[in-house]
């Protein structure tokens, strides 16, 4: 991503193949080289529109989150700290530390536990990139995601988020199970 979004040529049309190995990305790519379009994703570049940083809600978080990268990437260790200030003396507990320890499915299930926990790692997803020299021109998120983009862009300061994060989670803990959700599709009026 960093090489991508800081070394890239200034070239206007972009490729992109996936796969998860080597291989499979070659026999891809070989793929589309030969002619199937579909082997890949083509498109066009707009120049000097910057990167955008899009923020996950509450299904991203998995066991053992970020503990690879907590013992790994002094960065985002940093920017993990610096949640964890805002959001242990709220939460009266400590998000790098369960992190660290490896988290389980089964606290995960809990969004008081969840949300603040994802919130930390997306602050230090922002910080490791910031120290690797990305900024987002734009930062999107979706549901408890929308809080961390609102503080990696800037519009609400670390305290202010973790204060929202927790109070959030909570509540949203606190009527678990109570509420559904249905999706319905209906044609338009004719």
């Amino acid at each position: 991503l960093r090489g991508a979004a800081r070394h890239r040529g200034p070239f206007g049309h972009r490729l992109a193949v996936r796969g998860e190995d080597a291989a499979t990305l070659a026999a891809r790519l070989g793929a589309w080289a030969g002619g199937d379009a579909g082997a890949a994703v083509t498109g066009a570049a707009a120049p000097g529109q910057g990167v955008v940083f899009a923020f996950s809600g509450n299904g991203a978080p998995f066991a053992g989150m970020a503990q690879a990268q907590l013992a790994a990437n002094p960065d985002f260790a940093r920017g993990v700290a610096e949640a964890d200030a805002a959001l242990a003396p709220r939460l009266g507990w400590s998000a790098r530390d369960r992190l660290r320890d490896g988290v389980t499915a089964e606290a995960l299930a809990d969004s008081a536990i969840a949300q603040p926990l994802l919130f930390a790692v997306q602050h230090g997803i922002v910080a490791a990139l910031a120290a690797a020299g990305l900024r987002p021109m734009l930062c999107l998120g979706h549901s408890v995601g929308e809080v961390a983009a609102a503080a990696a862009a800037g519009l609400l300061p670390l305290d202010q988020a973790a204060m929202l994060i927790v109070a959030r989670s909570r509540r949203q803990a606190a009527t678990r199970g109570q509420g559904r959700m249905a999706a319905l599709g209906a044609a338009a009026p004719a």
